[in-house]
């Protein structure tokens, strides 16, 4: 795949440099464009970066002018096993009532815990496919997720026994 044109590339550099810790701002890399990176779809590699780059014929070419190229995220720590749903407290959190009146009242990781616990494993892990793919999407390329929420260590067995495909296919 061949990205033409874009306004910039965020290199992240300096990240590398200090194995992760505390880079500088003055380590930051951003190429300015307009500038052309070259992939490799087999490999997910760059193969080249440049201007004006001629791939192969049957290389898919996309513009990407006006967009900023950036490494892919990575979460190190998100809780994408869960049932339910707690809307209702922020307004209750709006309207002046505290976290704990709203634990008090059977809400908050309360409430989430006696889903998660009360949920059939396929219905988990059809949310969390579905989850995995909205991260996916927004640009996370690893994600770890955490299990939890008072499921036993049976649950860790959706993980092994229903392995899940994130394509990023668009």
């Amino acid at each position: 795949m061949l990205i033409r044109n874009l306004a910039g590339i965020f290199t992240c550099r300096g990240f590398a440099e200090n194995e992760g810790r505390r880079p500088t701002v003055g380590q930051a890399d951003f190429i300015r464009g307009p500038v052309d990176i070259y992939g490799n779809d087999e490999t997910s590699q760059i193969v080249e970066i440049g201007c004006n780059l001629s791939p192969a014929s049957n290389v898919k070419v996309i513009d990407g002018s006006g967009k900023i190229a950036t490494p892919g995220f990575v979460d190190s720590h998100t809780h994408a096993v869960f049932a339910g749903s707690r809307p209702n407290e922020f307004f209750r959190r709006w309207a002046g009532q505290s976290y704990l009146e709203i634990a008090k009242a059977g809400g908050g990781i309360a409430s989430t815990r006696r889903s998660t616990c009360d949920a059939e494993d396929d219905y988990l892990i059809e949310k969390l496919a579905s989850r995995l793919q909205t991260i996916r999407a927004s640009g996370t390329v690893a994600v770890e997720v955490k299990s939890g929420y008072g499921r036993s260590l049976s649950c860790l067995s959706i993980f092994v026994s229903y392995p899940i495909a994130v394509s990023s296919a668009s």
